[in-house]
């Protein structure tokens, strides 16, 4: 399930700095882009969210060799008879 950030609801960072609980409340719902000086800036994100993108950054990792200088050339000079 791919998202566009821009479709994440956004509050400017003041109104967050005067209604924190408000922009929590609304971060269970999905993530909330905290904006400053009309920029993205920083963002507010449930715990499930958290732990489903950290998930999927591990599961998309997982599969991933760590080559060193010592196995790259030994990948390069093929296998040795």
């Amino acid at each position: 399930m791919a998202t566009n950030a821009e479709s994440f609801a956004s509050v400017a960072l003041t109104d967050f700095h005067n209604h924190p609980g408000t922009v929590v409340d609304q971060s269970q719902h999905g993530p909330v882009v905290l904006t400053k000086n009309r920029r993205r800036y920083a963002a507010v994100v449930s715990i499930d969210y958290l732990d489903r993108a950290a998930a999927a950054l591990e599961a998309l990792h997982a599969n991933r060799r760590v080559l060193t200088s010592e196995t790259a050339l030994l990948r390069k000079s093929g296998p040795r008879q």
